[in-house]
């Protein structure tokens, strides 16, 4: 597997089939969202590694300055078709999270839908929640969502299968997965199978972090107030929590 992975690994279909959202989940990650960063109309936000930037379009919609940034060229074309054809006023950027920084400070970031952890190296990954703090004013707030990993390991499930429709044509991805103990990563084989098309297979690899793990990367970062979730809900963090959910603070001063 190439040590980036991610250079390669998007396609259109992977979109329509895992980044679209629907109302009931949208709607409630932008009410926690609003809430837990504390966004107001007027307030300027960055999603990070925005994707094809549905979070950025529906917090706009309500007043908020959003900034979306993502590697992947066709996330970024869609978003920005996307908000063009709602008249909503974002702005998109095909840059690297981990060296990308908005232009001006923003209030919030946020960093959604586990596009945390791709790197082996814990100091490259430190990097996007350093420039997360860089592009934060002081008193401005993170979220942050990745997988729980102890429910991970404990429910560990080797094969999804996902079956969807993209520009018209049938697809179903499988996405075997195994747990690499000594690198600490879920590396998965995604295999698209596209009407009329020959099979595609794509690697990616994402670090399973605990808990522990990432209030350490945050605080060397200089984030403060840490706070965690396990989900949009605010139940309480446990093995049996799907996701991890954390939000942090840049200090006033």
């Amino acid at each position: 597997m190439s040590h980036d992975w991610w250079d390669v690994f998007h396609r259109p279909e992977m979109a329509d089939l895992f980044l679209v959202r629907q109302d009931r989940e949208l709607n409630a990650t932008i009410d926690f969202l609003k809430t837990e960063l504390k966004l107001v109309p007027g307030a300027r936000v960055y999603d990070q590694c925005c994707g094809i930037g549905s979070l950025s379009i529906a917090l706009a919609r309500q007043g908020i300055l959003a900034t979306g940034a993502d590697l992947c060229d066709f996330y970024i074309e869609r978003a920005r078709q996307d908000a063009a054809e709602a008249g909503i006023d974002c702005t998109f950027a095909c840059a690297d999270a981990f060296h990308f920084l908005p232009t001006q400070p923003c209030d919030a970031v946020f960093n959604w839908y586990s596009s945390f952890g791709y790197a082996h190296d814990d100091a490259r990954n430190s990097l996007m929640l350093q420039r997360a703090f860089e592009s934060l004013r002081p008193g401005g707030r993170l979220a942050l969502d990745v997988p729980n990993a102890p429910g991970i390991l404990r429910d560990f499930q080797r094969c999804l299968a996902r079956h969807g429709i993209s520009a018209g044509r049938r697809v179903t991805v499988v996405r075997e997965s195994t747990v690499n103990l000594i690198r600490g990563t879920l590396d998965q084989t995604w295999t698209w199978l596209t009407e009329g098309q020959e099979p595609i297979t794509r690697q990616s690899a994402i670090r399973l972090y605990l808990p522990h793990q990432i209030r350490e990367m945050l605080e060397q970062c200089g984030f403060r107030q840490i706070q965690f979730w396990g989900g949009i809900d605010r139940s309480p963090l446990t093995l049996d929590a799907p996701r991890l959910v954390i939000t942090a603070e840049r200090p006033d001063a």
